[in-house]
């Protein structure tokens, strides 16, 4: 039994055969919409705020709509070619950074929105 997983050609990936494909069962994937993508981000971030520093809780749905939108402009701008075939984006680079955010000491380092800022 095999498992594989592939995307749409181009930026340095090839077609893959019908005479392969033949063999797999198909499934198909869209990419996730920004308004779920906050959703998720926003839950994260917001979840976290709302526990370690509720004063702070307001402005994790700005941090996160940044984080989005920043995401989204660097897809369309970032796009795989076959010298930068590792320009490929996915939920997992925002979470990463927000990941990032998650690991500050609370106590010293995050006193008010602007240190939240510049934690950003």
């Amino acid at each position: 039994q095999f498992i594989a997983a592939c995307g749409p050609p181009g930026g340095g990936r090839m077609p893959v055969t019908p005479r392969l494909l033949r063999h797999f069962n198909m499934i198909w994937m869209t990419a996730l919409p920004q308004d779920t993508m906050h959703r998720i981000l926003s839950s994260i971030l917001g979840g976290w705020l709302g526990v370690k520093k509720p004063s702070l809780q307001g402005v994790a749905d700005k941090v996160v709509s940044a984080s989005v939108e920043m995401f989204f402009r660097t897809i369309a701008d970032l796009l795989p070619t076959p010298v930068k075939c590792h320009y490929t984006f996915n939920l997992r680079d925002p979470a990463k950074m927000l990941q990032g955010m998650l690991m500050v000491n609370v106590r010293t380092e995050l006193s008010d929105s602007e240190s939240l800022t510049r934690l950003w």
